[in-house]
């Protein structure tokens, strides 16, 4: 087939092709069958920390990084310091203005890579044709539909080998996974304190910056947490 016909296939819409695994559909069916050996790889090289399994010995490496409170890497402009290398070369972007070549063609707002401009492009969008048959929820993905079903069901395929309890989404269990290790990765760059999850760690801030976003609709009293309400 012609270089042509394939790039015309990228602006078509209909995916018919769905990974039967994770729900990410594809235009092509060998696309659909790359990716499926991915999936199949997974399981060899796997994080014995949150359970993230990666397709190659590199990836893992640099995953591993993100468990350990050492920041290695430091912007040369601010001194902002960062677990990857990766993640200050993206940072570094913010400093260079006119790095944003990629511009939304509806709001003429400009991004630094194409990957924020493809999620940014969705804010845009009002149509979502995939609709949920028991509560009327809409979306624009199938997979976010396909993910959102499971609300719905009983069914609670992933089981912890530590506890037992079981979840019914795999980044579910991931989380879940850091309080059997031990591992708190989520420091207050203020006072040290260490937390498991960052959405607790977002709650201790309040400590710090006195955000009390809970108020009492009788008296105006404010709170840092809702139960304390």
């Amino acid at each position: 087939m012609s270089g042509l016909y394939h790039h015309r296939l990228s602006h078509r819409e209909e995916k018919p092709h769905q990974c039967d695994v994770c729900q990410k559909s594809f235009i092509l069916e060998k696309q659909l069958t790359a990716h499926r050996e991915r999936h199949s790889r997974e399981d060899e090289y796997s994080c014995n920390i949150c359970n993230k399994s990666f397709t190659n010995r590199r990836g893992l490496t640099r995953h591993r990084a993100i468990h350990s409170a050492e920041r290695r890497y430091a912007c040369e402009v601010c001194g902002k310091r960062f677990k990857l290398h990766v993640s200050v070369q993206k940072h570094m972007r913010t400093h260079t203005v006119q790095d944003r070549s990629f511009l939304c063609h509806i709001c003429s707002k400009t991004f630094p890579s194409n990957g924020n401009l493809k999620i940014h492009i969705q804010t845009h969008s009002s149509e979502r044709s995939f609709i949920c048959d028991v509560c009327g929820k809409a979306f624009v993905f199938k997979g976010g539909l396909s993910a959102h079903m499971r609300t719905h069901s009983s069914v609670a395929p992933h089981k912890c080998s530590e506890c037992g309890r079981c979840f019914k989404h795999k980044g579910h269990l991931k989380k879940h996974a850091f309080l059997h290790s031990g591992i708190k990765q989520f420091v207050c760059g203020i006072c040290g304190k260490a937390c498991y999850r960052q959405e607790h760690l977002k709650v201790h801030m309040r400590t710090h910056n006195g955000d009390k976003p809970y108020k009492c609709s009788i008296c105006e009293k404010a709170f840092t947490q809702s139960h304390c309400l």
